[in-house]
């Protein structure tokens, strides 16, 4: 739930943002309690 709202708020107030790698590059932390990405680069 907060996700989304993080990243729906990002994307209203930087809509230029973009990843700067491809999202097939991007690495998952799985090893982590919470699962997600490690950091993701991005241009905006």
């Amino acid at each position: 739930m907060k996700s989304q709202v993080v990243y729906g708020t990002l994307d209203r107030r930087v809509p230029t943002l973009a990843p700067a790698v491809p999202f097939e590059q991007a690495e998952s932390a799985t090893e982590d309690v919470a699962y997600g990405l490690k950091p993701l680069p991005v241009t905006w």
